[in-house]
């Protein structure tokens, strides 16, 4: 695997980050932030730079060892893996991470990436790994055990596995079904970036093509649905308790 090669390198790169002396301080200042180095690879990772977004991702496992964002880099660089077509090394990390993760609340998100890993195989010959609607059956027993999940809060895996319930059931002609899951995704998780896809899906449930999701094409949807993004929901604050007063309280 591409990160077991490259671990002698990164190892090297700690010690000389860490250093010694009166450079220490300086050094360490240099080294980023697991959450720096998370949004760098996502941003290599959304602009189609793959090899060097799966660099950064080692990066940060190496340079931040004890990170709690372990789990979500490793899940990032199997659909790295994926983008790559490197389908075996993809399939080999979600399978470890699945049997290693001791963090119930991003199962969901390990059975979407396996769902996708057979999504994609379907779009192979047929008999290269099974079969094209055999896959994408496979892919919709993933995508449901994400939905199932009940040890997790992750709303925005659940908007994607009942997203990709529609999309898998439309690349199978039912478009019934699709049209359900699309409303379910769109009503139950609409400032969701997964229900607002599923309400684009509605203008054409036929459409089984891929919704890009960069940062401009997830604007253009929203005024397109008319939603809101998520991150500018305003939750209504509570107003203050009042202070009981005891009308029949003594007086001294």
């Amino acid at each position: 695997m591409r990160f077991l090669k490259l671990l002698p390198i990164m190892i090297i790169i700690v010690i000389l980050a860490a250093g010694c002396g009166s450079g220490n301080k300086s050094r360490d200042a240099n080294i980023q932030s697991p959450e720096e180095l998370l949004a760098k690879g996502d941003a290599e990772f959304n602009s189609g730079r793959y090899n060097e977004a799966l660099q950064t991702y080692e990066t940060l496992l190496v340079l931040h060892p004890i990170s709690d964002l372990h789990v979500e880099t490793q899940l990032r660089m199997a659909e790295t893996y994926g983008q790559m077509d490197q389908f075996e090394e993809q399939m080999s990390l979600l399978k470890r991470i699945l049997q290693e993760n001791i963090i119930p609340g991003q199962v969901p998100q390990i059975y979407i990436q396996i769902g996708k890993f057979y999504e994609r195989a379907a779009t192979f010959n047929p008999g290269i790994i099974s079969s094209d609607s055999t896959d994408l059956k496979t892919a919709l027993g993933y995508y449901e055990r994400a939905n199932r999940y009940e040890n997790s809060e992750d709303i925005d895996a659940k908007a994607e596995s009942v997203y990709r319930l529609g999309l898998v059931k439309a690349k199978l002609g039912n478009l019934s079904d699709a049209t359900l899951y699309y409303e379910t995704a769109a009503n139950q998780y609409a400032n969701s970036p997964f229900g607002v896809l599923a309400k684009v899906k509605l203008m054409d449930p036929g459409n089984t093509s891929e919704l890009p999701m960069d940062e401009a094409s997830m604007q253009k949807y929203y005024e397109q649905t008319g939603s809101v993004p998520q991150a500018e929901v305003i939750t209504p604050e509570e107003p203050p308790e009042e202070e009981e007063i005891n009308l029949f309280e003594e007086e001294n």
